[in-house]
């Protein structure tokens, strides 16, 4: 077969079908998945295009993962509501999301559930006979890093451009790609004004962009499995780093835990919600959901199933009309699919803060409109600051000056991620006054009653300014210096 890596960098290439002899565990692509899949797979096996020796190591965790319980809500009930007990789960899960959607995951039945896993190993095979390589070890070359961005609208296209001559002046050497969909970023000026920072423009294949979506969050995982980096990290256009990040590749959480981290969102799983009976899992308070604006990935990592997870990911974007009404977005999407495939990863080992201002038009209440994620490796006694993620600052009205912007942070003294005490946090947005989309952190009031009071003083949100923070430092001035604006850009 001819070689064809140096024309096809993004691992499209079809499956060398002269393997010249099995790896040792080969009779595990033979083995037999549960009767209830034989609508879906009629031989009981995996489709025959997973069925290669080179996909053994995808092969038998699909198998495992078809072989977990399909559960009815009924059957799952009594042992997800004993892992999230509902007096603390109703406060931690988007209220969005358990409002709109908590009643069609109770009806999804132990039918749907088969159905949507037969679909997305489905899916992987359908990507494995138009050629496409789903697992990390059948990409050639040499390891690659890089930095891997999407965008290409008017507002994100400005973001990336302010990123990157943030990435600059604070000394970062990764080579960038900013990935956009094939009807974007056709203008020659933007084109030449990103290239000059040093980014490579890619257009993604095989996704479009869904007509009248809010956001298109199906270009995220794709950006990835296409990026010519073996070993990347992805940002979100409005996610500046404090730092270089090259030395993530290093973490020993990250090199010890799949080459793979995530990073913690606001939210955790609701009892009800159906993704833990899809997944096969049952309701645990141990995790939060993902804030995907920063991911540290090795497609080669746990055995080339990193890979594989960020194709599942991307067969869940496919069909977001289902899962994001389990998911809220793109960002639990590569959760979910690590956990189909058991695989291991590294959570980021500090909660967020949240990083804003004080509304003078609401009593200066705190108006939080930035995450401010830690980094993975510690400095001194915790992991410092690293990435200001300022998703709600584009929706932030009433123009703020330079020198106004990150001044208050809100955290919690106690912000380890695994901080059972954490459980007890209520993180939320709301309408500040004249200031729009803000997000603030309490104690919630079922927690407030049950708490002592040394905890609960312990526990108690803090509102600093970002003096208390001395990483953050000039950020706000080389912040507006880069090009960074507040409100829609």
């Amino acid at each position: 077969m001819p070689d064809c890596e140096d024309d096809n960098p993004n691992g499209l290439c079809p499956i060398d079908d002269t393997v010249a002899a099995p790896p040792p565990d080969y009779d595990l692509l033979d083995a037999p998945v549960p009767e209830a899949y034989r609508r879906y797979f009629p031989d009981l096996r995996l489709p025959k295009e997973l069925r290669h020796p080179e996909l053994a190591p995808l092969a038998d965790r699909l198998v495992q993962f078809l072989s977990r319980p399909a559960l009815s809500h009924k059957d799952a009930l009594e042992a997800n509501q004993a892992g999230c007990p509902a007096d603390i789960i109703d406060q931690l899960t988007n209220p969005a999301l358990l409002s709109d959607h908590q009643a069609y995951w109770i009806q999804i039945d132990a039918n749907e559930i088969i159905e949507r896993r037969a679909e997305l190993v489905q899916y992987l095979a359908k990507q494995v006979e138009a050629g496409h390589k789903v697992l990390g070890t059948m990409l050639k070359g040499p390891d690659k890093r890089g930095i891997v961005l999407t965008g290409g609208n008017g507002d994100t296209v400005l973001r990336i451009e302010m990123l990157l001559r943030h990435l600059r002046k604070i000394g970062s050497k990764l080579p960038v790609e900013v990935v956009h969909f094939s009807d974007e970023l056709n203008d020659k000026k933007y084109r030449k004004r990103l290239e000059k920072l040093g980014a490579k423009l890619v257009a993604v294949q095989g996704v479009e962009k869904t007509p009248g979506a809010w956001k298109n969050y199906q270009i995220k995982a794709m950006a990835m499995i296409q990026s010519s980096f073996t070993e990347l990290i992805y940002l979100d256009s409005d996610n500046v780093p404090l730092r270089t990040l090259d030395h993530l590749f290093s973490a020993p959480l990250y090199e010890e835990n799949g080459r793979a981290a995530f990073w913690p969102d606001i939210s955790k799983d609701h009892a009800d919600n159906a993704i833990w009976r899809i997944v096969g899992d049952t309701c645990h308070l141990r995790e939060w959901t993902f804030e995907s604006g920063q991911i540290v990935l090795d497609k080669r990592g746990n055995s080339g199933n990193n890979l594989a997870a960020l194709w599942l990911a991307a067969g869940m974007l496919e069909q977001q009309d289902f899962y994001f009404t389990m998911c809220g977005g793109d960002k639990d999407t590569f959760r979910w699919a690590f956990r189909m495939l058991d695989l291991a990863y590294a959570p980021a080992p500090r909660w967020l803060s949240a990083l804003g201002i004080l509304n003078e038009f609401d009593d200066n209440r705190f108006c939080g409109h930035t995450m401010l994620q830690y980094d993975l490796v510690a400095q001194g006694a915790a992991p410092p600051p690293l990435f200001v993620h300022s998703n709600l600052l584009k929706y932030l009205e009433g123009g703020l000056e330079q020198g106004r912007v990150f001044t208050h942070i809100k955290h919690l003294p106690l912000d380890l991620y695994d901080e059972a005490s954490l459980n007890s946090i209520f993180f939320f947005v709301y309408h500040g006054n004249g200031r729009g989309m803000c997000t603030d952190m309490l104690v919630h009031g079922n927690a407030e009653e049950k708490m002592g009071d040394a905890l609960y003083a312990m526990q108690q949100p803090l509102v600093v300014g970002t003096h208390d923070f001395p990483e953050l430092e000039g950020f706000e001035d080389a912040w507006w210096k880069a090009g960074g604006r507040v409100g829609g850009w």
